[in-house]
């Protein structure tokens, strides 16, 4: 058995009076190999009985990514701005695992031992920066100024699971890293002469 999809698109966001626009795509994958079994039976008392064990591996993948930026513009009473604004990050991850069932005299399949596990891993990045003037008034006159901002964000992430089953009872394990760091700044300068209301 197999199965797949893969699908893009796009998304946007208000900011200001603009938007933030962007595309994202995506792919999964998923393989059943086929399933190995044997089984036997037996007649007793006028009724059979029968039993029996298989085996399959199930195998799976999948991808996640975006992209996105743009510039738009902000104001106040007292200031404007434009701000560009990007991000784009992506998240992966694949899986193996090896099934084995037993058929019991009922005639029903069931989980009875597994082996596997699966990993991971993904990124995200975000940036920012702004940029414009400022004014105020002062006595007679309007002090003036510029004004500017920074700041980014990146975050990386990793995992892996090892996962087991006996008995049709699971047990999970598994390890996993995730970091983050960002920085910014801001900054604003005037320097306008100005005249008070008594000279």
């Amino acid at each position: 058995m197999h199965s797949s999809f893969t699908g893009n698109g796009n998304y946007s966001y208000t900011l200001g009076n603009g938007t933030i626009s962007g595309t994202f795509g995506l792919m999964t994958s998923e393989h059943v190999a086929p399933y190995m079994f044997s089984t036997s039976a037996t007649y007793a008392d006028g009724q059979w009985s029968e039993t029996g064990t298989a085996s399959a591996a199930a195998t799976g993948q999948g991808n996640f990514n975006y992209t996105s930026s743009g510039t738009v513009g902000m104001s106040g009473q007292q200031w404007e701005v434009t701000i560009t604004v990007s991000e784009n990050g992506t998240d992966g991850y694949l899986y193996l695992y090896t099934l084995g069932y037993v058929l019991d005299d009922q005639g029903a399949w069931t989980l009875d031992t597994a082996s596997g596990g699966i990993g991971g891993s993904g990124m995200a990045n975000w940036f920012y920066s702004a940029g414009g003037d400022y004014w105020y008034d002062v006595g007679l006159s309007t002090v003036t100024g510029t004004l500017s901002e920074f700041a980014e964000d990146h975050m990386t992430y990793s995992y892996t699971t090892t996962d087991t089953a006996a008995a049709g009872v699971w047990i999970h394990s598994g390890f996993g890293i995730w970091t983050n760091h960002g920085n910014g700044n801001r900054s604003f300068s005037a320097n306008s002469p100005y005249t008070t209301a008594d000279g």
